[in-house]
């Protein structure tokens, strides 16, 4: 038996015990009104007198048995106490039955007993009594019928009669027993698999509460993984975004200086116009040979110093080439740099996911204007290369020019016959100017189109610009949505931990039950 059944058998036979006495107690009380008050004694049809021996005896036995279930139980030997009970219970409705002389009222004791010991379920203890009472019929036929049945020719077909009602009453309790047994198990089969699924849900909510648990901490890590990301994504847009201010500014400021520039060249080829007619009305002087060698000598040196003035422009505008060329090339590193920039800020929006989309677009159209600003500086380079290569020409052709001259002035010194060489370096010298205007023209042309691209490249970086300024207020909102993400798990991680702790006090307090 196990313990469970056990305690349920202590139960009932703690609740049985004092049943029991109390059927002895009516037993005593009905021997009490038909031996001694004599209550019912115009209705008993023999002496109860010369019965005593036989009534005492059947009255002494419930009280025997009774005492011996008492002890049973209190020396927990309770599988012994329900057959005391039984017994007990079945000689106290003996007893009612022999000192009733044939009274049918005092027989329903049988049925009362029958009923009061069906509590324990057992078709064996109804059996017992049935056997009991079928004994005591049949002995009471036989010896004295008088006594149980009130007349001595009680018939057999009475006794079948007595008979079949305490069999059909036995068997009824019997199978209402079985029966109930029957559905007692189903019932306890349906609560145990009930039980065994609510400890399965039980046990795969704990599982799954743990798995939640886990799942959570691992978004959490990467909400705080992402956050500083973010924050990092954020002060490089930063950086980008003030590198990206500045390359406005020296883009503006280039743009300035090549306006500038502009302006002197023009100046320049100016200048190369006044000498290119100068030149020619020398030469002409000089075919005529209507001057003088004093106002050659004049000529020559408005001519020298004409010249010198024009080197030293020349030399201005090579430093200027120059300047220019390294702008360019700031420009274009600069470009590099952003360009590098709006790929690693794609890259870093590729890695944001759906939030990054916005991002990586802005992202890809700085790295375009990037790539514009860029390609434009090497415009620039390569147009400044070619004004650098054609103002070291025409330094090398003033510095010859310069020597001419020079010559040419000591050969009007010297001698007339000179005048000829002059007169051929002269018109070298006005054919070498007209190339040298011809050159400040081109120059002039060419530094008006880099004036143009300095220009555009200067809108192109203050959108540029404007465009950082767009992205880092788009970083800061991502920043401050990743902020609320990252609050949001860590309050669904401690729902989670709650939800676990929830799932294993129930797993404790089933196994508890269990």
């Amino acid at each position: 038996m196990t313990e469970k059944t056990v305690d349920m058998l202590t139960i009932k036979n703690r609740m049985t015990l004092p049943v029991t006495l109390g059927t002895f107690m009516l037993a005593l009380l009905t021997h009490m009104l038909f031996r001694w008050v004599g209550v019912f004694q115009s209705q008993h049809g023999v002496d109860l007198a010369t019965y005593s021996m036989k009534l005492n005896s059947v009255l002494v036995a419930p009280v025997v048995l009774l005492v011996v279930g008492a002890i049973a139980y209190a020396m927990d030997k309770q599988r012994l106490v329900p057959v005391a009970n039984a017994l007990s219970m079945t000689l106290s409705s003996v007893a009612m039955i022999f000192v009733a002389g044939g009274m049918v009222e005092f027989f329903f004791s049988i049925f009362m007993v029958i009923a009061l010991m069906a509590f324990y379920e057992s078709t064996a203890l109804i059996w017992l009594m049935t056997g009991v009472f079928a004994l005591q019929y049949a002995t009471a036929f036989f010896f004295f019928p008088e006594l149980v049945f009130g007349s001595e020719g009680y018939g057999v077909k009475l006794l079948l009669v007595h008979l079949v009602f305490l069999l059909l009453t036995a068997g009824t309790t019997v199978w209402q027993i079985s029966k109930k047994k029957v559905t007692v198990a189903l019932l306890e089969a349906d609560k145990l698999q009930k039980q065994q699924l609510l400890e399965q849900t039980l046990n795969q909510l704990t599982v799954s509460s743990g798995q939640l648990v886990r799942y959570v901490e691992h978004l959490n890590d990467n909400a705080d993984r992402t956050l500083v990301e973010n924050r990092s994504i954020m002060e490089s847009m930063q950086s980008m975004a003030a590198a990206t201010e500045e390359q406005a500014q020296n883009s503006n400021d280039s743009a300035r200086a090549m306006e500038e520039m502009t302006i002197g060249v023009q100046r320049v080829a100016e200048s190369s116009g006044m000498v290119t007619e100068a030149s020619m009305g020398m030469v002409r002087e000089a075919e005529k040979g209507s001057a003088t060698i004093h106002h050659a000598v004049d000529q020559l040196d408005s001519l020298q110093d004409t010249t010198r003035q024009v080197a030293q422009a020349l030399e201005r505008l090579e430093q200027q080439s120059m300047q220019i060329g390294e702008i360019a090339t700031i420009i274009s590193g600069i470009a590099s740099q952003t360009n590098l920039l709006a790929l690693n800020a794609a890259i870093e929006a590729a890695r944001a996911g759906e939030h990054g989309t916005g991002f990586a677009v802005v992202a890809t159209e700085v790295r375009k204007l990037a790539e514009q600003s860029e390609a434009s500086a090497g415009q620039i380079g390569e147009l400044i290369e070619e004004v650098q290569r054609a103002t070291s020409s025409v330094v090398e052709i003033m510095k010859t020019g310069t020597s001419e001259v020079e010559a040419g002035h000591q050969a009007v010194g010297e001698a007339g016959e000179v005048f000829r060489l002059i007169v051929e370096e002269a018109r070298g010298v006005c054919d070498q100017i007209q190339e040298i205007s011809a050159s400040a023209q081109q120059m002039s042309a060419g530094t008006e189109e880099v004036s143009a691209s300095l220009n555009e490249m200067a809108r192109l970086s203050g959108n540029n610009a404007q465009g950082a300024r767009q992205v880092l207020a788009s970083s800061q909102h991502q920043l401050q949505a990743m902020e609320s993400v990252s609050e949001a798990t860590e309050g669904l991680r401690q729902l989670a931990r709650e939800l676990e702790k929830i799932c294993v006090g129930l797993n404790a307090g089933d196994s508890k039950r269990t």
